[in-house]
């Protein structure tokens, strides 16, 4: 007897006649793979695992947005800092320079005097006197003249003064 070597395993019978194998071969072509499942339970699954990986996304977008939310909010406070310290450098050094507008300054150096009256119970005075600081720099920051002696802390503070309106900007997309 003679041994047949297949080399198309969609074909498993060599007792059948020529013209069977042939129709099988063609059947076996036209659907390749005959342990496919039914269309329906292809696109069923495909369904089920479109919905799952949804929920997925979803679940795991939920503490990425919490944590990116709370990096912009930390980022947000900590360019508020540096923009108050910058804007309170800048106005201790107007007022050590003796730039100012008269009435601060004076205010200034009246909470001075105070403040070295009072001793240890200074504290609402040097808040006072921070808040007049802050003034006195808001009204050199509304100008965009030079400041001179009080040059690198006015491009500090107009710098942080940028970076909070950036990031500003940024998150009320």
């Amino acid at each position: 007897m003679e041994t047949l070597e297949l080399t198309d395993d969609r074909v498993a019978d060599a007792h059948l006649p020529a013209a069977f194998r042939a129709v099988a071969s063609i059947s076996a072509a036209v659907s390749p793979g005959a342990a496919r499942p039914p269309r329906l339970l292809n696109s069923f699954g495909r369904r089920c695992l479109r919905a799952i990986c949804e929920t997925a996304i979803v679940t795991l977008c939920q503490p990425v947005r919490l944590a990116r939310d709370a990096l912009a909010i930390w980022r947000s406070r900590s360019l508020g800092r540096a923009y108050s310290l910058a804007v309170l450098a800048l106005g201790q050094r107007m007022y050590a320079a003796g730039i100012d507008d008269g009435k601060i300054g004076a205010k200034i150096t009246a909470l001075d005097k105070q403040l070295r009256l009072a001793g240890v119970f200074a504290e609402a005075l040097k808040a006072e006197r921070e808040k007049l600081l802050r003034q006195l720099a808001a009204c050199a920051l509304e100008d965009d003249g030079p400041l001179p002696g009080a040059d690198a802390e006015y491009d500090s503070a107009r710098a942080a003064q940028a970076a909070l309106l950036t990031h500003r900007g940024e998150t009320n997309r």
